[in-house]
């Protein structure tokens, strides 16, 4: 079992905007074909440049506020 606690996980910057940071839950190489889990925080009006991710699978929580998202130009 692995526990965290989200108050007390490191803010990280993401790789493709050093605008938006991340706190990481599960890191990869923790649990086996699990790139990781992360918590994700976008300032107002920040954007994510297009990019993709061909080995890994992303799941998005929207705690507060709304955006737009857009995935296979859908």
């Amino acid at each position: 079992m692995k526990v965290e606690k989200l108050a007390k996980l490191p803010v990280e910057k993401v790789s493709h905007n050093e605008k938006i940071t991340k706190k990481v839950f599960i890191r990869k190489g923790q649990i086996p074909r699990l790139m990781q889990y992360a918590q994700a925080s976008f300032p107002p009006g920040e954007i994510a440049d297009a990019h993709s991710h061909p080995d890994m699978y992303e799941v998005f929580t929207i705690h507060k506020g709304k955006g737009l998202m857009v995935v296979d130009n859908k």
